[in-house]
């Protein structure tokens, strides 16, 4: 894998300074600016578990969007959406998602993210209704032009693996969050491994013994371990997001992390 022709992107208020970590930004346009001039290729867009009526996916034209990415010379590729934690997999749900896929194709949006937390956490006992669910997902990501479905979570490989056999599809992928999982799954190499090319997109944080996002390298994660095994199972075709802790400063924190990752993926071989 060479990293000069990785995707790379951030998560939407990742640039933007707030009390809170993962919250949708004040100003979310402004955040495209600072984006391109760090070196991002893309900012991943989030609807958050409730609905915020001031976020533009909801309550404003996409062509708002667009004109911020033309100016830019930026593209949208990935959203996910964090409802699904609050909601759950149901009904209720499915017809929240057509909504929101109907307002992702109109930004052409290449990846949706469904991060199977909280009340829609992955249980093998529940395996049958999950796959019939990620069945009407697909549908539904097919009717809007949306290519492909990942999956985060942290869930054991053999389960992930059972879910993948039934649905029986092509456009069915794994999000790998690096904080998220190395909190549960020590071995961050073999766990990578385990996955292989079923990971097309890798969440990028740190988190320390008490699962809290810290700032890259000061946390728990085996950074040097993860990127060897990234570059095990991936050539040019990967995407890496960072969703790290903001600190003080969050477009010196960006650049910072940048230069982390650079250079241990300099180092591993």
């Amino acid at each position: 894998m060479n990293l000069d022709k990785a995707k790379i992107g951030i998560v939407q208020g990742r640039l933007s300074r707030s009390k809170l970590l993962h919250v949708f930004p004040k100003n979310p346009f402004k955040e495209f600016d600072n984006a391109k001039k760090l070196g991002f290729d893309f900012i991943e867009l989030i609807a958050e578990r409730k609905i915020n009526k001031f976020n533009p996916i909801w309550n404003q034209d996409p062509e708002l969007y667009r004109d911020i990415i033309k100016k830019n010379k930026m593209n949208f590729f990935s959203a996910c959406d964090d409802h699904i934690i609050l909601k759950g997999i149901n009904s209720g749900y499915l017809k929240y998602l057509e909504n929101l896929l109907n307002k992702l194709s109109q930004l052409k949006i290449k990846r949706l993210i469904l991060p199977m937390e909280g009340r829609a956490q992955i249980k093998e006992k529940e395996l049958n209704r999950l796959v019939n669910f990620f069945k009407n997902v697909l549908k539904l990501c097919k009717k809007y032009e949306i290519p492909i479905l990942l999956i985060e979570s942290n869930c054991n490989y053999e389960i992930y693996e059972k879910i993948k056999k039934k649905v029986n599809s092509k456009n069915l992928f794994f999000l790998y969050d690096l904080g998220n999982r190395s909190f549960y799954h020590k071995n961050v190499f073999q766990d990578i491994l385990k996955f292989n090319k079923e990971i097309k997109h890798i969440h990028i944080k740190d988190k320390d013994s008490n699962n809290i996002n810290v700032q890259l390298g000061t946390g728990d994660v085996k950074f040097v371990d993860a990127f060897k095994a990234i570059k095990r199972i991936s050539k040019n075709n990967l995407v890496l997001v960072f969703e790290n802790n903001k600190g003080k400063n969050p477009l010196n924190t960006a650049k910072k992390n940048f230069k982390f990752i650079y250079k241990i993926f300099k180092s591993v071989k």
